[in-house]
């Protein structure tokens, strides 16, 4: 017999709750193992009942949904977050702390089904390897074709070197050589094109590892990470500093540290 998803419903709206909770209930893949009207309270449930995954309004009294997943990222076993709310604006945000689908209300079966099943892909239970992780594995591994031999899949995956990003109805898939800079700024990630700018879940350091070695990806800054490819200019600061002007429609001006300009010099051959 499958295992079933093991299920949180958090919203302070009763009604609201009640009815995700009766819908969630009409699923025989899903158990419901508790629902919260608040943050303390939801918290106290994920210590004790250990759910595979929340139903998670944004709007809360006192911390919202937002900083309730933010902090859940902080677990050894995180469990996954589905964010419900009336306010389609928030999408960007909830994709920004990992969450797996961002529901609008009012709920409809069809959908809370619908989110329900990419949950049991991330948690194995939709015929996926029994081992699968909880989370979702990085970006480009996700979006790689699988199948073939080895000499086809490895040329598979050179062609398939994308990065997905969030947008409100999905995501966008990225080649490397589109990305002109990251930035950590406001405790998030931006990664920005030559005619767009994405917010983006995982940490810096998570896209310096994922980049290394492609495209000439280099950290010029402890919150800029950067493709030389779309430096356009060089411009000499007189301290011993450089800034970098990039290729994009803004023609952004990008500040290098101290330490790294040294590394800048022999990268462009100064």
């Amino acid at each position: 017999m499958a295992v079933k998803l093991r299920v949180l419903a958090v919203d302070d709206e009763k009604y609201i709750r009640e009815e995700l909770v009766y819908l969630l209930s009409a699923l025989p893949e899903v158990e419901v193992v508790g629902e919260a009207a608040d943050v303390p309270a939801a918290l106290a449930l994920i210590r004790a009942k250990e759910p595979d995954a929340l139903f998670l309004d944004i709007q809360l009294p006192g911390a919202n949904g937002l900083e309730l997943a933010n902090w859940l990222r902080e677990l050894p076993r995180p469990p996954l977050v589905v964010f419900t709310t009336a306010y389609p604006q928030y999408a960007v945000d909830a994709f920004a702390v990992s969450a797996v689908d961002y529901l609008l209300k009012p709920y409809t079966r069809e959908r809370v089904a619908k989110a329900v099943r990419r949950l049991q892909v991330l948690t194995g239970g939709a015929g996926e390897e029994a081992n699968t992780p909880r989370a979702a594995a990085p970006a480009e591994e996700a979006v790689r074709p699988s199948g073939g031999d080895g000499r086809r899949q490895r040329a598979l995956g050179r062609a398939w070197e994308k990065i997905a990003v969030p947008r409100p109805d999905g995501y966008a898939l990225l080649s490397y050589e589109e990305i002109c800079w990251l930035e950590f700024r406001g405790g998030v990630v931006y990664l920005h094109t030559p005619g767009e700018s994405f917010l983006v879940p995982g940490s810096l350091r998570t896209y310096e590892v994922r980049l290394n070695g492609h495209h000439q990806f280099q950290r010029i800054h402890r919150h800029l990470l950067v493709n030389l490819e779309h430096v356009k200019e060089v411009l000499a600061e007189g301290d011993g500093t450089y800034s970098l002007v990039m290729d994009d429609k803004a023609g952004t001006i990008l500040p290098v540290s101290r330490p790294q300009s040294k590394k800048l010099r022999a990268w462009l051959h100064l």
